[in-house]
This record gives C-alpha cells, structure tokens and sequence, in this order.
C-alpha cells in the first residue's frame, strides 16, 4: 500500500519534471521517493500466499493459512543475552561452573557484549 502511493507520487513527479525549471527540486524530490521506494520494499510483503496440495496459490493477506512473501526477508531483530543466558551458555558449552561473582564472570559478560556490538546486536535504547 505505501509502495504504491510512492510509485503514484513518483510518476507525478516524473510527469512534472519537464517543469521545473533550474532549481531542481522535483529532481531531488524523484530520488528521495525511489530511495524511500526501495526502502519500503525490505519491509512489505509483495503478496500472499498459501500453501495447496500441489503448491501455492496466491490469495489476500486475510485469507486462513496466507504467508506473507517479501522481496527481501525483513532482518531479523536481534537483542543481546541476559547476563544470566551468558553464563547459562558458557556453563553448557564448556561443563564448567562459574562463581556468582568475580573478574571470571565480568570478563565474560564484557566479551559477550564486546562480540554482540561487532554484529550490531545491541541495546534498543544504544
């Protein structure tokens, strides 16, 4: 739906170009809508469908069983581990108990946090 109110803004624009004299405002106005355009299109589905006994059929996004089909798959929202889902992880992986406290605990967690950033995991209000 926001796709297709861009596009009709965008071929208004276009239409109107021919008119804009030398400031160029509807020129800037045309590549803001085509980013704004591609933008949108990570986050909409393009259609529905649902699945049938010999495959999938398109139908309305309030259909019973209808997926949403994206051109580019929405990014995954990623949140870091809880100190205790940390620790959690190490215990499991390595057989081993950490102390409740201590540098042991600390540094672990401040190396989590650290690998967390590297892959842009990071706290909604960071």
């Amino acid at each position: 739906m926001i796709i297709t109110a861009r596009r009709q803004a965008l071929e208004a624009l276009e239409y109107a170009l021919p008119f804009d004299g030398a400031n160029g405002e509807i020129r800037g106005a045309i590549t803001d809508l085509r980013t704004a355009i591609e933008a949108a299109k990570m986050q909409e589905p393009f259609g529905y469908f649902r699945a049938e006994p010999c495959g999938w059929t398109d139908c309305a996004e309030t259909d019973e069983g209808s997926k949403p089909l994206y051109e580019h798959p929405p990014a995954a929202q990623r949140q870091p581990l809880t100190d205790e889902q940390i620790i959690d992880c190490w215990e499991k992986s390595t057989g081993k108990k950490l102390p409740s406290t201590g540098p042991s605990i600390r540094q672990l967690i401040a190396h989590t946090r650290g690998i967390e950033a590297a892959h842009g995991i990071r706290e909604k209000n960071t």
